[in-house]
């Protein structure tokens, strides 16, 4: 029996918060406080959103 070894397709953090800003299952402000609560940035930084996201 062979099994073949397939990674796992799993997005990265910044990857879930721009699939679900762009779903608009969260707004800008709200991705904002994702990657402040996910201590990617300090205080929730609009304008590193905005660049992470693409807008």
């Amino acid at each position: 029996m062979s099994r073949k070894n397939k990674a796992f397709d799993i997005p990265t953090f910044h990857e879930s918060v721009k699939i679900e800003y762009e779903a608009g299952l969260i707004t800008l402000k709200q991705a904002a406080i994702e990657f402040y609560k996910g201590n990617w940035t300090p205080f929730v930084d609009l304008e590193y959103t905005k660049k992470k996201l693409g807008i």
